[in-house]
């Protein structure tokens, strides 16, 4: 299992910039390498900027934009594809010119705490960046599903240190004896 936190960047930002800064942020040098190809989103000009697996950075990078404009447009509403027919449009994402997701497994551990923690120092120093730069932004709450912007962007960080130690309480206490008891 993995903490997926999403960042949307609200105004327009160059996405490689942003990109190169994340990658700052996990530590990533020269000899981590990247991509930049098509993202799965249903659209020509939509590209995703991810890191490669197994690079032994702290989170999965994947940033996700278009070349001619915003990847989720104030018009937009519901997907038919993706959406029920009853669908109010709450757990869809704000209007966006991109988003970045920082993917981290629960089992994630370092001097500073488990995953939770690591996403929400992430957030705190991009957003800092992001700040100094003029680019309005949100984030989601994976553990509950809510959009952060304005001023509870940064009061809200510590529901992702909260829900990480509950996702990493999980994590040893259920996932692992599954695992290792079978043995």
């Amino acid at each position: 299992m993995t903490l997926s936190t999403h960042v949307y960047l609200l105004t327009e930002a160059d996405p490689r910039d942003v990109f190169t800064e994340c990658r700052r942020l996990l530590g990533a040098n020269d000899s981590h390498s990247y991509s930049d190809e098509s993202s799965w989103h249903n659209d020509d000009s939509a590209r995703m900027l991810s890191n490669r697996i197994g690079m032994g950075l702290p989170a999965l990078l994947m940033l996700h934009y278009r070349t001619d404009g915003p990847l989720r447009p104030k018009q937009e509403t519901c997907d038919p594809e993706i959406c029920d027919e009853d669908c109010e449009g709450t757990w869809h994402d704000p209007s966006h010119w991109a988003y970045i997701d920082f993917d981290t497994a629960y089992s994630y551990h370092d001097s500073h705490g488990g995953c939770g923690a690591l996403h929400a120092r992430l957030l705190f120093e991009l957003g800092q960046w992001l700040d100094d730069r003029g680019i309005e932004w949100s984030w989601r709450n994976e553990f509950t599903g809510d959009v952060h912007s304005g001023d509870e962007r940064y009061r809200r960080l510590v529901d992702l240190t909260e829900g990480g130690q509950e996702a990493m309480r999980w994590f040893k206490g259920t996932v692992e004896p599954a695992i290792f008891g079978s043995r």
